[in-house]
């Protein structure tokens, strides 16, 4: 099991502003009161709020079976065996986010969220894993679970283990089909 801690910087960054913009809240809504203008304006602030939560990232441990992302608040857990497949964005030369496209039920077959057409879940493992064939998906990746790995400590490290990882369930998946 590995554990990779959150940038210590953009957590304390992150948390002062997080503590001002509630500051700011409580203190419109105790000297101005609750009325209209004020609601919107406090509605306003606390949606920025829930924009700043997003990049606080504690920790991310991988094991062997899964990736917990640890946040303040809670903590999302990720199987291998319930992804059919991983794309790494790079936003820049530092900063990366991993979509994890993983396996949802729809009734009594399991596709993938954020493919959609209805394949089920095996044949978009197949389809993936062939070499050299065009890949004729429609992927939204809005739908895709988010690994945020820029936003810890010895990214690169993260990456390729994540991806490592999978690749060896792809295998095993490939295998039982």
């Amino acid at each position: 099991m590995s554990t990779y801690k959150g940038k210590s910087k953009s957590l304390y960054g992150l948390g002062i502003a997080i503590g001002i913009l509630t500051a700011i809240i409580l203190g419109m809504l105790i000297i101005v009161g609750v009325k209209g203008i004020t609601l919107i304006v406090t509605a306003l602030v606390a949606l920025i709020i829930s924009f700043l939560y997003k990049g606080m990232i504690v920790k991310i441990v991988v094991d062997k079976e899964k990736i917990m992302i640890y946040k303040p608040l809670g903590k999302k857990t990720i199987q291998f065996s319930n992804v059919a497949f991983c794309m790494v964005h790079g936003i820049d030369e530092t900063d990366s986010i991993i979509y994890a496209f993983v396996k949802k039920k729809f009734g009594k077959e399991a596709g993938v969220k954020g493919i959609k057409q209805n394949i089920s879940f095996d044949e978009v493992v197949r389809i993936i894993n062939k070499s050299g064939d065009n890949l004729d998906l429609d992927i939204n990746f809005n739908m895709a679970d988010r690994i945020p790995v820029s936003l810890v400590e010895n990214t690169e490290e993260l990456k390729s283990e994540i991806l490592t990882m999978l690749g060896g369930h792809q295998k095993k998946i490939l295998n039982n089909i």
